[in-house]
């Protein structure tokens, strides 16, 4: 009965959150840069990195704060919810493109980058990312609930 409720609850989450369309959009943008050869070092395309860590740092940190500052000035959940929901994937995406060209360009200047190597065959096998997400929260989330079932079971 749960296994269908919250199949169910997920996937309403996913849908009423923009996932269902984010995560395939941000597949597919992720290709087209590397098909681009923007992820080659270059110096123009250091530049290109530069400045979109330098927008990403401008947009995070006012979009945050106003999205945890909206409920004091705005009382009405119908435009509260979906403005915090619309702030919110703005800030993930630009903490997103913050994390991704601090990797990068910490990847650029670094003169022993064995430490990254080991994860670039990770990286090229998109399914095998999938994969490997699924099967750790899978292991967390069952090892999370046995844990919680033997707990309950001793106290009642």
């Amino acid at each position: 009965m749960n296994m269908w409720e919250g199949q169910l609850a997920n996937m309403t989450w996913a849908l009423e959150h923009g996932r269902i369309l984010q995560t395939p959009g941000l597949f597919l943008f992720g290709m087209l840069i590397g098909r681009r050869k923007y992820f080659l070092y270059s110096e123009q395309n250091e530049r290109l990195w530069l400045k979109a860590l330098a927008i990403a740092l401008l947009c995070f940190f006012p979009i945050y704060g106003l999205n945890n500052m909206l409920p004091e000035f705005i009382e009405r959940s119908a435009i509260i919810v979906p403005l915090q929901l619309i702030l919110s994937s703005f800030s993930s995406l630009s903490f997103m493109v913050l994390l991704v060209t601090g990797l990068l360009l910490t990847f650029y200047h670094v003169k022993d980058r064995s430490f990254f190597m080991r994860f670039t065959s990770y990286g090229k096998m998109s399914l095998t990312n999938v994969f490997g997400a699924i099967n750790f929260r899978l292991s967390f989330v069952l090892s999370l609930g046995i844990r919680t079932g033997t707990l309950f079971r001793n106290h009642l």
